[in-house]
């Protein structure tokens, strides 16, 4: 949804049966810096009726780590071959135009979103998002207000955990029970709900930072512009530094840490290399 469309609606101010709403999830890699997306899924509904859904696999151009597999089952070989997260991102944007969107913990959701999309140098939709922990904290009674927990000490239609679409319905459900919770009739104004989500959520604010490079890195940034191969004496925490060679992608900060995304070599995926981490760099060619 558009900045202009969300602000015309608060003035309005209408019941939310009469509003569409994407309930979404995603699924990641998990422990690696930063999160890359592999599941995108979503449940459009209005007046508490589905009316579509979607549910992408993405691969992540990068191994999913077994640890993260464990969680949600999602293999290498599962998304190989499916969307890349550019194509996924803009099939997903359509699926959710002018909708209002939802999650549970959306910071995480809008800080893999947000940086799927600065990855690939789009801006993401400006519209705000509903976050169902926020609102099932100040509503909701329960021992913990993790998704997994609330469908069930709230007795809702189970279903698997750990995968998105799941997940996109679980939230769909939940927040039909914050709505009942919030308004007698189950039918809050939107100024409402907005009032119990709290400070407003966007992707625009988890869009990472664009650093400037001290200006001994800079060769890199010019390598990433032409695409050239590097090869950089990293030193891993806890680990003996080695060479390795590189093709520089994108730099971004986190908190007071810049980091340089790159495609490896020797894997053929993206990772993420520490900048205060590179002890030296040179021209992959000055190798032949």
């Amino acid at each position: 949804m558009q900045f202009n469309a969300w602000r015309d609606l608060v003035r309005r101010n209408p019941r939310v049966d009469g509003l569409t709403f994407i309930a979404f999830d995603t699924e990641t890699t998990g422990m690696w810096s930063p999160d890359r997306l592999v599941e995108i899924a979503g449940v459009k509904f209005r007046g508490g009726k589905i009316l579509d859904e979607i549910s992408l696999l993405i691969d992540p151009c990068m191994p999913i780590p077994p640890e993260t597999t464990l969680i949600h089952g999602i293999t290498d070989a599962m998304v190989r071959g499916e969307w890349k997260a550019p194509g996924a991102l803009r099939e997903f944007f359509e699926f959710s135009r002018n909708a209002i969107w939802i999650a549970h913990n959306a910071p995480f959701d809008a800080g893999v979103i947000a940086g799927e999309t600065f990855r690939a140098g789009c801006l993401p939709p400006e519209g705000p998002i509903l976050d169902t922990l926020r609102m099932s904290r100040k509503t909701l009674p329960a021992s913990r207000h993790s998704l997994e927990t609330l469908v069930r000490e709230l007795d809702l239609p189970p279903e698997n955990h750990h995968r998105a679409l799941p997940d996109s319905r679980h939230v769909f459900r939940l927040f039909g029970r914050i709505c009942q919770k919030v308004d007698e009739g189950g039918n809050p104004t939107l100024s409402g709900i907005m009032e119990i989500n709290g400070e407003e959520i966007t992707l625009g604010k988890y869009l990472p930072e664009c650093p400037d490079l001290p200006e001994e890195f800079e060769p890199l940034r010019e390598a990433s512009l032409s695409e050239t191969p590097v090869s950089i004496l990293y030193a891993p925490s806890g680990g003996n530094a080695g060479y390795r060679t590189v093709t520089p992608r994108l730099f971004y900060r986190r908190k007071e840490v810049i980091y340089m995304e790159a495609t490896c070599h020797a894997s053929g995926s993206r990772k993420c290399y520490r900048l205060d981490r590179i002890r030296k760099f040179h021209s992959a060619a000055e190798e032949g």
